[in-house]
């Protein structure tokens, strides 16, 4: 498949090639699918390029076995095929041996699954990094994971490796402007931002679509029957992250099940214990951009109100359409009209639009005007939000002494309605201890989707109406 995006990741992974006299040490890490491989793959395009990758679910002895029986594969030597250790320095000295003075590129791909999730490889790789691979070689090594929690606390925060990592990648979810046109070419950007609500900006989920089917037909091929890729998905993501603790899954789909939850809470509906069980779940949950924190902003009480939320679109899409019907999957799909129900799908797009928007407040402060002006960003609400209406899910506080208000619409049709139950949020913000005493002006942007009626123009009620389009080229 053609490589698509990441031009300043590719580049920064490039730069140790103007200057092979010296080994740098990086590490690239992200989501499972996310692309990290094939980016690291298509940077050592032209050079000397080794891969050596972790198994899944092996122990340590395996992973050795592994590792020299990878390099007798590069090498072709006799003494590389017979060499048995115990020890990651023997290993690691037998590589740097074999890599010489010849630039090189080395990729330890899945790290935390070569370590065997133990952090008795980092240390080894400390000793083997400044003794051997530093002093004689001209490599650059790139360890490369998809544990997040794995790669940020006990490799690139460890103390084993302070100061000797060079460049630090986190691999994020590209752009819908990257991904529709290179794998969606012919479909309406209406579609391709349907199919991005449901599987994010991950590039292997986009090669899986079939241009000649609208972006329904491509998710319910790919969601409800039981070899459908999506169908498996979530247990995939879940054992390669997190191994086969139930507790991860467990407090994904209690979020998922009831949009947002705090933390007692959390720990109410699930089986976790409070204190550092608890904490590390939702950690890690939150490294894996699985799971997100938030709270109301400038709000003192803001710790107490910190809720958690499902941020990954596919979780999402996954617990509101698969999970309900997955013991009903069979080797056939099932209906399509048993799959997407049209109420349920019409809210989970309205919903997910909404996230796809605070997920890119940077873009819309740019779109906006006011990407120079210090701000903080996040949703607005009370205790009392639920039965008063008044919860903004997406508010600027800006430096200049503005609240920028954003509603987000995914209808076919925006009435002129909007604007009363924009200005029933205005007056209780009006009157929120977030504007009292500080004479804010409140300035109101509709996002939609579909442009409104004319009489949302004509009122000229909203400083900004965005559509998507205009989103499009920002984001």
């Amino acid at each position: 498949m053609k490589f698509v995006g990441r031009k300043s990741e590719i580049e920064a992974l490039k730069q140790w090639q103007n200057r092979p006299a010296a080994s740098q040490l990086s590490a690239v890490y992200g989501r499972r699918r996310i692309g990290k491989t094939r980016l690291v793959e298509e940077a050592a395009r032209g050079c000397r390029f080794l891969k050596f990758e972790g198994l899944e679910g092996e122990d340590e002895k395996a992973q050795q076995r592994h590792f020299i029986h990878t390099l007798y594969t590069f090498s072709g030597k006799r003494e590389h095929q017979l060499f048995r250790s115990d020890n990651w320095i023997d290993l690691f000295i037998l590589l740097s041996d074999y890599l010489g003075d010849e630039p090189a590129i080395v990729l330890f791909d899945e790290l935390q699954w070569m370590a065997a999730e133990k952090t008795g490889l980092v240390s080894r790789l400390k000793y083997a990094w400044d003794n051997y691979f530093r002093p004689n070689n001209r490599v650059h090594l790139i360890l490369c994971g998809s544990v997040s929690s794995f790669l940020v606390k006990k490799v690139v925060n460890s103390k084993a490796l302070y100061g000797r990592i060079d460049l630090v990648l986190h691999l994020r979810a590209m752009a819908l402007s990257e991904l529709g046109p290179a794998f969606m070419k012919g479909r309406s950007i209406y579609e391709q931002l349907e199919y991005y609500l449901a599987v994010g900006g991950i590039p292997k989920y986009f090669e899986l679509f079939n241009t000649s089917q609208s972006a329904r037909l491509n998710l319910h091929r790919l969601s409800f029957s039981r070899d459908a890729f999506l169908f498996n998905e979530v247990n995939r993501l879940f054992v390669s992250h997190f191994g086969k603790s139930p507790h991860y899954a467990n407090v994904v789909r209690e979020l998922a099940a009831r949009g947002f939850l705090d933390r007692s809470s959390v720990i109410d509906r699930t089986s976790l214990a409070h204190g550092g069980g608890a904490t590390r779940v939702l950690e890690e949950l939150e490294l894996a951009e699985f799971v997100e924190s938030y709270g109301p902003i400038g709000n003192p009480e803001a710790r107490m109100l910190k809720r958690y939320r499902v941020a990954d679109p596919f979780l999402r899409f996954y617990y509101t359409f698969i999970f309900p019907v997955r013991t009903r999957v069979g080797p056939r799909a099932l209906p399509i009209h048993q799959c997407f129900p049209d109420v349920g799908y019409a809210v989970w797009r309205g919903l997910s639009f909404e996230h796809y928007c605070r997920q890119h407040t940077e873009a819309l402060a740019a779109l906006l005007g006011f990407s120079a002006v210090r701000y903080d960003v996040g949703p607005w609400f009370r205790r009392d939000d639920m039965k008063s209406g008044a919860q903004i899910d997406l508010l600027f506080k800006r430096a200049d002494n503005v609240l920028t208000l954003c509603e987000v619409k995914h209808r076919r049709t925006v009435s002129a309605d909007v604007i009363t139950q924009v200005e029933n949020k205005v007056e209780v913000l009006l009157n929120s201890p977030l504007n009292r005493g500080r004479d804010f002006t409140i300035e109101k942007v509709l996002i939609s989707v579909h442009p409104p009626v004319p009489s949302v123009y004509e009122a000229g009620y909203f400083s900004k109406i965005v559509d998507l389009r205009e989103l499009l080229a920002f984001a």
